[in-house]
């Protein structure tokens, strides 16, 4: 009887064991996940703010276009500007 009692016991804290590192794992799992959403939310804030930035650039000057360096490129110049250079 004793020797049954203690396999039973065993077998029931190894089910344990394992039932906490099952659910130990989701929950990484998930805090994992939820921090990919926020950082995904921050990226895309940012694009955001500096597509509006781009915007309230361009909008300072009539007709703005981008310098001749590129797209990307902070500084615009209105058609009078970029045929002086």
């Amino acid at each position: 009887m004793n020797i049954a009692y203690k396999c039973i016991s065993k077998n029931l804290q190894e089910k344990e064991q394992t039932e906490k590192a099952k659910k130990k794992k989701e929950e990484e799992e998930e805090e994992e996940e939820e921090k990919k959403k926020k950082k995904k939310k921050k990226k895309k804030k940012k694009k955001k703010k500096k597509k509006k930035k781009k915007e309230a650039l361009r909008s300072e000057i009539p007709d703005a276009q981008p310098c001749v360096k590129g797209p990307n490129c902070k500084v615009f110049y209105s058609d009078d500007d970029r045929a002086a250079l």
